[in-house]
C-alpha cells in the first residue's frame, strides 16, 4: 500500500504561537520589573532626603533654641548689654553630642554646620538659623515681640494726660471762670466711633500701639473721665454741674441721678434729648500695660473743682470722694498682661466698669495655661494653703487664649456690700474673655446698689447686668489663679516662630 503524506495544518502549529507569547511576557515582566525597581529607588531615595530635610530642620530649630534662650537671659539681666546685630557659625558634633563653634568656610564645605544671623531693631529681636547637610538646606526664624516700652504720653495721641479743667457761670451768654484744677486722666483716642446696644448710646474711642506701655502720674490717681465735662459744656456751656441760665435740664439731670443712682439706662432714658452726656468708652490695646500708678474708675475728677482746702476738709470727715461725680464710663483693656501695681477703684454695673479683652490675634494658649497650672497645683497641694487652694484644672479652656491679670495693689468696688474684693487683693489670674466677647469685672447682677447698700434690700431698677462678681468669675474659670512666676515668665520675652 502506497504511504500517505500530510502537510501540518498551520492551526495545530502550538510551537509557533507559545515562542512569540514567552518573549512578549518576559519583556512585559522586565518592564515591569525594572519600573518597580526604580520607583523602589525613587522612594528610597525621597525618603533619604526627606530625612536629610528634616535633620536640616531639627539642627536650624535647635540653634535659634540656644540663640534665644542665651540672649533672653542677656536681655533680663541688662537689656542694654545685648546684641543688636550678629552672624556666627556652629556645627553639630555627633560625638560630644553638642554644637561647637564652626567658620564661615565650614558651612560652605562642609555638612551638620549652622549659620545663625541675630538682630535687634526698635525693641524687636529676629533670630534666624539655616543648617545645612549637603545640598540639603533648612531655615528656622524666631521673631520676638516689641520689648521696648512704648511711649504713649507727651505723643501725637497722648493716652493719658494731666488734664486741666476750668468751670463757671455763663450769664445772658458772658462766660466768666470761677476756678480751675488738674488731675491724671485718661484721654479719648483719635479713632472713634458711636455705638447703639440694647437702645444705649456709647461714644467709643480707641488707643492702640505695640510692645509694653507703662502708665505713671506723680502719686496721684488716674482717671478714666471720659468726655462728661465736655458733654455738659456743649449741652449747657461753661457750668459748675451745667448750673447757667438751662438750670431746667441741670436739675432734671440732678434729680434723676438721685432717684435712680445706678441705673444709667434708665436716668438716661427719662432724660432723652435733655441727658447732658452718652454713655462713654475708652479703649486701651498693647501687648503689655503696667498701671504704675492709682487707677480710679468710678469718680470723674473734670466735673467738680478740685479745691484742695475743701478736700482736706472731707477727708478729716470721712468724706473722700464727696463731691465727685460718679463716672458713667467703661474702660476696656486690651493686652495679654496687665498690670496694676497700685489700687484700682471700680464701680458696679453702670459706672466706672473694668473690661478686660485680648489684641486680635493675641493670647496665651490654653494648653500652655493648663500645663503652668498643673505645675502649680503640685505646689499648692504641698503648701495646703486655704487662701491659695489646688485649681479645678477642668476650668481650664485649652482650645481658648488667655491673658493674664496682677491686682498688685488693693482693689476697691464703690457700694460693694459682699466684700468681693478680698478674693482678688493682691492676686495674680489667668483671665478669659467671655464667649469672644470682652470680659466685665467684678460688676454686681444688680443696677440698684445705692438701695442695697444703704438699706440692705435687693431692689433692681430697670434690666439687670450680667453677673461678674469676682466670686462668679472665678467659679465659672473666667478668672484662673496664677502665681507671680506666671507673671514674670510672660511679662519678659516672648518669640513667635514663622
Amino acid at each position: 500500500m502506497k504511504e500517505r503524506h500530510f502537510l501540518p495544518n498551520p492551526a495545530d502549529n502550538q510551537s509557533g504561537i507559545a515562542l512569540p507569547l514567552v518573549l512578549m511576557l518576559l519583556v512585559v515582566l522586565s518592564i515591569l520589573g525594572t519600573a518597580a525597581w526604580t520607583s523602589s529607588q525613587s522612594s528610597l531615595k525621597q525618603s533619604s532626603l526627606l530625612e536629610t530635610n528634616l535633620k536640616c530642620k531639627y539642627l536650624a530649630r535647635s540653634a535659634v533654641d540656644a540663640t534665644k534662650e542665651a540672649w533672653t537671659a542677656r536681655w533680663i539681666e541688662d537689656p542694654n548689654s545685648v546684641p543688636v546685630n550678629q552672624t556666627f557659625y556652629n556645627k553639630y558634633d555627633e560625638a560630644a553630642k553638642k554644637f561647637v563653634p564652626a567658620t564661615e568656610g565650614e558651612y560652605n564645605s562642609g555638612d551638620y554646620v549652622i549659620k545663625t544671623v541675630l538682630s535687634y531693631n526698635n525693641g524687636i529681636c529676629t533670630i534666624t538659623s539655616t543648617a545645612k547637610i549637603g545640598d540639603n538646606t533648612a531655615t528656622v526664624k524666631a521673631v520676638s515681640e516689641k520689648l521696648t516700652d512704648t511711649v504713649v504720653s507727651g505723643t501725637a495721641d497722648p493716652w493719658y494726660k494731666k488734664e486741666r479743667y476750668e468751670v463757671g457761670i455763663s450769664i445772658f451768654g458772658v462766660s466768666i471762670p470761677l476756678t480751675d484744677w488738674q488731675a491724671w486722666s485718661i484721654t479719648p483716642g483719635t479713632v472713634s466711633q458711636t455705638i447703639t446696644t440694647n437702645g444705649m448710646k456709647y461714644n467709643a474711642t480707641y488707643h492702640t500701639t505695640e510692645g509694653k506701655v507703662v502708665i505713671t502720674t506723680d502719686g496721684s490717681p488716674l482717671f478714666a473721665n471720659g468726655t462728661v465735662l465736655e458733654d455738659l459744656k456743649k449741652k449747657t456751656g461753661q457750668s459748675v454741674l451745667g448750673l447757667t441760665i438751662q438750670t431746667v435740664d441741670s436739675f432734671r439731670f440732678i434729680f434723676n441721678m438721685v432717684t435712680y443712682q445706678n441705673d444709667i439706662k434708665k436716668i438716661l432714658d427719662r432724660l432723652g434729648d435733655n441727658a447732658p452726656f452718652n454713655y462713654s468708652v475708652t479703649g486701651l490695646q498693647a501687648k503689655r500695660i503696667d498701671f504704675e500708678c492709682p487707677v480710679n474708675l468710678y469718680w470723674n475728677s473734670s466735673v467738680v473743682p478740685d479745691i484742695e482746702w475743701i478736700r482736706d476738709l472731707l477727708r478729716l470727715g470721712g468724706l473722700d470722694n464727696f463731691g465727685y461725680f460718679p463716672n458713667p464710663h467703661s474702660l476696656i483693656i486690651s493686652a495679654e498682661v496687665i498690670n496694676f501695681n497700685g489700687k484700682l477703684t471700680i464701680g458696679n454695673s453702670a459706672f466706672g466698669n473694668l473690661t478686660l479683652s485680648l489684641p486680635p490675634g493675641g493670647g496665651i494658649p490654653g494648653d500652655e495655661v493648663y500645663r503652668a497650672v498643673a505645675k502649680q497645683n503640685a505646689a499648692r497641694k504641698a503648701a495646703n494653703n486655704p487662701n491659695d487652694p489646688v485649681v479645678d484644672l477642668s476650668l481650664i479652656d485649652k482650645n481658648a487664649k488667655y491673658g493674664i491679670v496682677r491686682f498688685g495693689g488693693t482693689v476697691e468696688v464703690e457700694f460693694d456690700n459682699i466684700n468681693q474684693v478680698s478674693l482678688v487683693n493682691g492676686k495674680t489670674f489667668f483671665f478669659r474673655p467671655m464667649n469672644d466677647q470682652a470680659l466685665s469685672i467684678g460688676t454686681e447682677p444688680t443696677t440698684f446698689t445705692e438701695i442695697n447698700r444703704r438699706f440692705g434690700l435687693n431692689i433692681t431698677v430697670g434690666p439687670t447686668v450680667d453677673d461678674t462678681l469676682f466670686q462668679t468669675l472665678i467659679s465659672k474659670g473666667y478668672l484662673i489663679p496664677a502665681t507671680q512666676n506666671d507673671m514674670q515668665t510672660y511679662r519678659n520675652v516672648v518669640f513667635h516662630y514663622e
